[in-house]
């Protein structure tokens, strides 16, 4: 009796154990399976919010484009007389401000002359306006150029800028276009809560570490609330995919989430995705 009932014991005891182990394995495949999910939501949330910021930012690279190639620009930077200069003014104002007018997030469009003057613009207050130093107007001389994300000092509205050389036919520079943008359109993308949960969101930071695009949890943050970024080559122009699955940090508001972020192509930034760790398990927490 007492060997049927040591066997019957250690029958049992591997029984227990064997179900103990398979709940261990069980709810390990189901953690990582919510893993896997989250990880993959994460990264086409970044991939697809990316890939619309890139598109926008096309756009206006192109208006910019077009822009520095009218020939009213070109004509009223290379007049000479004072008579015909007034008529060819007056037709690129026009122009820059049905432009302005035409495009739903343009700020305002201007032309600037090789000494980096406002001699034309659809803002008409800023016209005589020393923008020498600016990098929009040094970058710009030499090529399509974009000047990240800043306060403008006319308007105090958070903007990014586009400009482009005017050239002759010779290549010989006659002046700079510049197309200032809302960030409206940027902040829409960034701040779309679908597809994240209570408290998942995408955000935008500058190559100082700094937010540019609105916190789903705290406000004023743009250009004021500093991310710390663990590697320096998010900003690496070649980083234009998110690494793969997700890592488990403390966010600006000390609080654990998984986060995934990548590089958007053209600009110094990093697009972070993050929700909270206790959301993002909540599914395996409830099932057990």
């Amino acid at each position: 009796m007492k060997i049927r009932k040591r066997l019957l014991i250690i029958i049992l005891s591997l029984l227990i154990a064997v179900g103990a182990i398979s709940i261990l394995m069980s709810r390990n495949m189901s953690t990582n399976l919510i893993r896997h999910q989250i990880t993959h939501n994460l990264i086409s949330t970044t991939q697809s919010r990316a890939a619309h910021i890139k598109t926008l930012l096309d756009l206006e690279k192109e208006v910019v484009i077009q822009s520095s190639k009218w020939i009213v620009i070109r004509e009223l930077l290379s007049s000479t007389k004072e008579e015909d200069y007034l008529l060819k003014f007056n037709r690129v104002i026009l122009r820059l401000q049905d432009t302005a007018q035409a495009g739903e997030y343009v700020h305002n469009i201007f032309v600037l002359d090789t000494k980096g003057t406002i001699i034309a613009s659809s803002d008409e207050e800023e016209i005589g306006k020393d923008k020498s130093n600016d990098p929009y107007f040094l970058g710009g001389k030499k090529g399509v150029f974009i000047k990240d994300v800043y306060i403008s000092s006319h308007h105090q509205e958070n903007v990014l800028a586009f400009s482009a050389p005017i050239l002759e036919e010779d290549n010989k520079l006659l002046g700079v276009v510049v197309l200032r943008m809302s960030l409206e359109p940027i902040f829409k993308i960034t701040t779309d809560p679908t597809g994240l949960g209570q408290t998942g969101e995408t955000y935008l930071v500058n190559q100082e570490g700094y937010m540019i695009t609105p916190s789903r949890f705290i406000d004023e943050v743009f250009l004021k609330q500093k991310i710390e970024l663990k590697n320096p080559e998010h900003f690496d122009p070649s980083n234009t995919l998110p690494k793969e699955g997700v890592d488990i940090i403390k966010d600006y508001r000390g609080i654990e989430v998984l986060s995934v972020d990548l590089h958007p192509p053209e600009m110094n930034w990093c697009l972070i995705a993050q929700i909270d760790v206790e959301e993002a398990f909540a599914p395996d927490h409830s099932a057990h």
